[in-house]
């Protein structure tokens, strides 16, 4: 999140009696710094500077500590890391100046600017209230870099203040650039500064200030930005990103935007809001979370010719996950719910969808239709629609429950052909998938393990693997997209063809582990029953007992 915000900053001069120090180049200083490495002593000094004397070394360091380059100890100052990047130290004077400073946090008793008066200048002035010149004196020595004189910059050494001029001539502006997810706030002074009757442009290059951006998020929500933070972003309604109160990117971005009105900052002072940008944010209700996942998913199949049924669940889920509606997880639409919208939305009967329906090779159920089953189990067909919760041994179970249990000892041999039998989550789930089989099953994999071919080989035991290119030949246009597993218990032949890995669970809570019973949450999972001649060639002669 990134905020923008404006203020006018009240200013006044003093005019005073001062010891200041102006940063000028000296590039010899600079380097004698930058070889400092943090500490500066004589030896340093004839090592950086090579054919001084010891006593002129000694000078040179006396000279450093005087400029107040280094401490007492020899040690860098602000200062002296100042040159070390700059080539610039303080030259000292003294003498009559006009000094401009901000008189606002967060730049209170800040310099802005100073220009020499001539000691008879400052004595036309009159005698000033003294006290009130006192409440600007600076609280830290700078450098102050000048806003009206690109380059010049001051360190503020002592004073003897005199006049304090106040002047609505000139305008001066803040503007702060606040970026909440680096926790950086940028000052930059603007506008135009009013000083000895003349009206200078300024020429801030900007500082970085301190805030705690924390709290500042924390004030502002409800107030500034209406919502309620939660888990990292600003819960808000469907109602406010349909009327466009957040922006063009906040219903596909989740992210917004918000401009005018006034924000509380430095010292719970309003500035006038600019813009905040990148606001993160998630929906604050079920409901919400419904409506702003219709709404996507109607925008994303509006321009799509043909809509088959199954693929509404999986267009659906790849919507959601990952998102800030993961958490609700909302339900697809159910086939009534969707010809309506789209009739809306298009005007007419969505035959892109009616045709797929009333064209699929099996008829769908009134259930399946409703959206009203989470799991469909058929003779041909398993469902788990996303967000399903489900261990491995239910799902085995449910693809292959007799002909597993039914099978002899060593009498079942299982295929899975997944080219993601790797990674550290999926072979944890892939050694649960083994400890559901009977003892002695074998189970060979097609797949492309990569970094993982130790572990593999380790949890296969008496199975094989090839890779997808030893197994199918190396024309890709050969490999299938689409996941299979073939069970073969006793010569009975169960094949199944999955949209996504059977490995793809992942647990409610905690880390991945080879438990077979450990429920798991599940993307959209569509699984459909084969024919032994309707495999793949390669699958075919496996069942054969050969592989290639």
């Amino acid at each position: 999140m990134r905020a923008t915000l404006e203020r006018r900053a009240a200013t006044v001069t003093v005019d005073a009696w001062a010891r200041l120090d102006f940063l000028v180049s000296r590039p010899e200083l600079g380097h004698l710094c930058r070889s400092a490495d943090g500490a500066l002593d004589a030896e340093a000094v004839r090592a950086a500077l090579p054919g001084l004397s010891a006593r002129a070394a000694r000078r040179v360091l006396d000279r450093c500590r005087v400029l107040g380059l280094v401490d007492a100890h020899g040690s860098l100052t602000s200062l002296g890391r100042e040159a070390a990047e700059t080539d610039r130290v303080p030259a000292p004077e003294q003498g009559v100046y006009r000094i401009a400073f901000v008189d606002e946090p967060p730049l209170r008793r800040c310099i802005l600017h100073v220009e020499r008066l001539r000691p008879d200048e400052a004595r036309a002035a009159g005698e000033g209230d003294r006290d009130l010149a006192e409440r600007f004196r600076p609280e830290t020595q700078g450098p102050f870099p000048s806003v009206a004189q690109q380059g010049r910059s001051v360190v503020f050494r002592d004073w003897k203040p005199n006049t304090v001029h106040k002047s609505d001539q000139g305008e001066v502006r803040f503007r702060v650039h606040a970026d909440f997810d680096a926790d950086t706030v940028d000052l930059q002074v603007y506008g135009r500064l009013a000083m000895n009757g003349l009206s200078r442009d300024c020429a801030d290059p900007g500082r970085r200030v301190e805030l705690d951006l924390d709290a500042v998020r924390r004030d502002w929500a409800g107030r500034v930005l209406p919502g309620r933070w939660r888990d990292g972003r600003l819960a808000v309604s469907w109602a406010a990103v349909e009327r466009g109160d957040w922006g063009g990117s906040a219903r596909d971005g989740f992210t917004g935007r918000r401009a005018g009105g006034q924000a509380p900052l430095f010292a719970g002072m309003d500035w006038v809001l600019v813009t905040v940008d990148d606001v993160p944010l998630a929906p604050e209700s079920a409901g919400d979370a419904l409506a702003w996942a219709r709404a996507r998913f109607l925008a994303t199949v509006a321009e799509q010719a043909w809509l088959p049924w199954p693929e509404v669940a999986a267009r659906h889920a790849e919507l959601v996950a990952g998102s800030p509606l993961e958490p609700f997880a909302p339900p697809p639409p159910s086939f009534a719910e969707l010809v309506d919208a789209l009739q809306a939305a298009e005007g007419g009967p969505p035959w892109k969808l009616l045709a797929a329906v009333d064209l699929a090779p099996r008829p769908w159920t009134p259930e399946e239709l409703a959206g009203e089953a989470s799991v469909v189990v058929a003779p041909d067909r398993l469902q788990f629609r996303y967000g399903e919760r489900r261990s491995l041994r239910e799902l085995v179970e449910a693809l292959f429950g007799p002909a597993l249990r039914f099978a002899e000892d060593g009498g079942a041999r299982l295929l899975v052909v997944d080219r993601y039998v790797r990674g550290h989550d999926n072979l944890a789930n892939f050694e649960a998938l083994l400890r559901c089989l009977p003892e002695g099953a074998r189970v060979d994999v097609v797949t492309d393990p990569e970094d993982d071919r130790a572990r593999l080989e380790a949890l296969l035991g008496g199975g094989r693997w090839w890779s997808y290119r030893s197994f199918f030949g190396r024309d890709r246009r050969q490999q299938p997209h689409d996941r299979y597993l073939v069970l073969d218990a006793d010569g009975e032949v169960v094949a199944w063809q999955l949209s996504n890995p059977i490995l793809d669970g992942r647990p409610v809570a905690g880390e991945p582990a080879a438990d077979p019973d450990r429920e798991l949450v599940w993307r959209d999972l569509m699984a459909l029953r084969l024919e032994p001649e309707e495999l793949p060639p390669a699958v075919r002669r496996w069942l054969n007992g050969g592989a290639r």
